[in-house]
């Protein structure tokens, strides 16, 4: 587990872009291909493999970290389906749900990236968008479900941030290059 603020460097070199200045204000590698950090009032999630009960755990003392600065955020979720990444089993499930509701109130909005090739990721972010505006369990709450990081990027700008596109692209592939083994 790797946990670290702008200024600190892991093994495997910096989490800062020296081309663009952006740096992450944490992050929680709790196994490779799984990553949780923060950038500005961004907290965001990069599974390349399925997240398990464990993960959702070993991350809350970094989303508490997160309120205490920023007690309203926005959600980004990157899931890399082309390593098989998949739903979490039932009882990851029930905790990610459980943490969602406990922290809805904080929550500003909420993109979620489903990053594949071919049919069947296309077919998954089509039914997820679906059943978002069927069901609408989450009330108001901002949500929708993209195919890229910029186009998710673009989307939640629009809930309020002096952070530029660029900058938030950049963060997200930062936290990306912390979860490879």
């Amino acid at each position: 587990m790797l946990v670290f603020g702008p200024s600190r460097r892991d093994a495997d070199g910096p989490m800062t872009d020296a081309r663009t200045n952006v740096a992450l204000d944490a992050v929680l590698v709790p196994r490779p291909g799984v990553a949780f950090g923060t950038y500005e009032d961004f907290f965001l999630t990069y599974c390349a493999v399925t997240l398990t009960l464990d993960d959702l755990l070993q991350r809350k003392p970094l989303v508490a970290r997160c309120l205490v600065r920023y007690p309203m955020g926005r959600l980004i979720v990157v899931v890399d389906t082309r390593n098989g990444a998949t739903l979490p089993d039932a009882v990851a499930r029930r905790e990610a749900k459980r943490e969602f509701e406990a922290r809805r109130d904080n929550i500003r909005s909420l993109a979620y990236v489903l990053i594949g090739d071919g049919v069947m990721t296309t077919l998954a972010r089509t039914t997820l968008r679906a059943m978002y505006f069927i069901r609408r369990d989450v009330g108001d709450l901002p949500m929708s479900f993209f195919g890229s990081v910029a186009e998710a990027a673009q989307w939640s700008l629009g809930f309020g941030s002096g952070v530029g596109r660029a900058q938030l692209v950049e963060a997200v592939e930062l936290l990306i290059r912390a979860a490879e083994p």
